[in-house]
C-alpha cells in the first residue's frame, strides 16, 4: 500500500503538535513496511516535497506530485488547499481512497459560504477523521459543517524518553534556574489565541503561590504569537521573574523531564500530543478539561482536571506541592495510560485498519 500525506507543517516548521503528530505517525507507519511520501507547505525535509507556499499554487503543483507519485491511499490534514489536490486526483484514480483528519478546533461558525465549499469537499472524501471525539464534535457543533460521510478517531500516541542528566543542567544553568524552585511547564502555550489566554491564567496562578511564600517558577516554551504579549502581561502583574519563557526548544523531553507538574491551561483544544508525552513520562497533570483532554484524563485518577479560574489552578498546584504522595500517584497513573492507551504504534495499526475496512 503507498501512502501519501498532504499536509501544510512538516518537519523543521512552526507545526508544533501537527508537525510532530505527522512526523510520529510517518515513522510508525514505515516501521510497519508501508511506503510512505509527504507533500508539504512549509518545513524543510529533502527527501519529501515541498510545494509552494502560495495556496494555488500549492494545489497545482500538489496535484501534479500525486500524479507522479501515483499512490493508492492519500492523507490530506491543514486546510481547504491540501483538501482539494486529494479530491482532484480522485477524480482521476476513482479507485483511490482519500482521507481527512482535522487536527484543531474552530473557535467560531464559519460563514455561509466557508460551510457550503467545506460541505462540498468534505463529503468527497471516504471518510473524514478527527484527533478527538471532542474535535469532531466541535467541527459540526461549532463550524458548523454538515459532514456525511463516515468519521473516525485517530488519537496521537506518546512515548517516553530518556533525558540526560548533563541536558538538565545546562537547561537549568541557561535558564537560571535553581535547584529549589518547584518547576510548572506549559508546553506551546503561546501559539494560539485560546492557549494563551489559558496561559494568563497559570501567570495569575503562579502569582497566588508566589505571594503565599511557595518558591514556584512557570516555563513557557515556544515562540508563539502570542509570547510578547504574555511576557506583557507577567511583567504588568509583577511575576515576571517566576516566569521563563524559553522560545522554541530543541528538545521538548529536557522541560519535561526537569518539572515537577505539567499544567496544560487552556480554553479549547483536540488532545494535545504534549499532554500525552507528560503522560508518557510519569508527570502528575493539571489540566482545564477542554476540548479532547478528558478523553485522556480522568480527574482524580491520572491527572486533574481543573475550571479555569486562577484561584482553583492555584489551589490544585499547592494541593500536590503538600501531598507527595498524590503526585507520585498521579505521575504512575499517567504513564500507564500512556503506555494502555496510547501509543504511535497503536495510531499506525488503527488507521491501516481504517483504511483496509478491517474491524478490530
Amino acid at each position: 500500500m503507498g501512502l501519501c500525506i498532504v499536509t501544510n507543517y512538516w518537519l523543521n516548521s512552526q507545526g508544533g503538535g501537527v508537525r510532530e503528530y505527522t512526523k510520529n505517525l510517518v515513522n510508525a507507519l514505515k516501521d510497519r513496511g508501508i511506503e510512505v511520501n509527504v507533500i508539504f507547505r512549509e518545513g524543510e525535509d529533502p527527501e519529501n516535497y515541498k510545494m509552494p507556499n502560495n495556496k494555488v499554487k500549492f494545489i497545482i503543483t500538489a496535484y501534479k506530485k500525486l500524479k507522479e507519485i501515483n499512490p493508492e491511499v492519500i492523507l490530506s490534514q491543514g486546510g481547504w488547499f491540501t483538501e482539494i489536490p486529494a479530491w482532484l486526483y480522485k477524480i482521476r484514480r476513482k479507485n483511490a481512497k482519500i482521507f481527512v483528519l482535522f487536527h484543531t478546533q474552530f473557535d467560531r461558525k464559519l460563514p455561509f459560504y466557508k460551510r457550503l465549499f467545506y460541505n462540498f469537499i468534505l463529503n468527497k472524501f471516504d471518510n473524514v477523521g478527527f484527533v478527538s471525539k471532542a474535535l469532531e464534535a466541535n467541527v459540526r457543533n461549532v463550524a458548523g459543517l454538515e459532514i456525511k460521510v463516515p468519521t473516525f478517531i485517530l488519537y496521537a500516541g506518546a512515548k517516553a524518553k530518556n533525558v540526560d542528566d548533563k541536558d538538565i543542567k545546562k537547561f537549568k544553568k541557561d535558564y537560571n534556574i535553581s535547584g529549589n524552585r518547584f518547576i510548572l511547564l506549559g508546553l506551546g502555550l503561546t501559539a494560539l489565541k485560546y492557549k494563551a489566554r489559558g496561559a494568563k491564567l497559570l501567570i495569575d496562578a503562579v502569582k497566588i503561590l508566589s505571594e503565599k511564600g511557595y518558591p514556584i517558577t512557570l516555563i513557557l516554551t515556544r515562540d508563539g504569537r502570542y509570547s510578547e504579549e504574555l511576557k506583557k502581561y507577567a511583567e504588568d502583574k509583577k511575576i515576571l521573574k517566576h516566569v521563563i519563557f524559553t522560545g522554541d526548544v530543541k528538545d521538548p523531553y529536557v522541560p519535561l523531564a526537569l518539572c515537577d507538574i505539567y499544567t496544560h491551561i487552556t480554553l479549547g483544544e483536540g488532545l494535545p500530543i504534549s499532554l500525552l508525552e507528560a503522560m508518557a513520562m510519569g508527570k502528575p497533570i493539571i489540566a482545564t478539561p477542554a476540548g479532547g483532554i478528558p478523553e485522556a484524563i480522568e480527574d482524580g485518577k491520572n491527572g486533574m482536571l481543573v475550571s479555569p479560574d486562577a484561584e482553583k489552578i492555584a489551589e490544585k498546584i499547592e494541593y500536590i506541592i503538600k501531598n507527595e504522595d498524590v503526585k507520585k500517584k498521579l505521575g504512575e497513573h499517567a504513564r500507564k495510560t500512556a503506555e494502555e492507551r496510547f501509543s504511535w504504534e497503536r495510531t499506525a495499526e488503527n488507521l491501516i485498519k481504517m483504511i483496509t475496512g478491517v474491524k478490530s
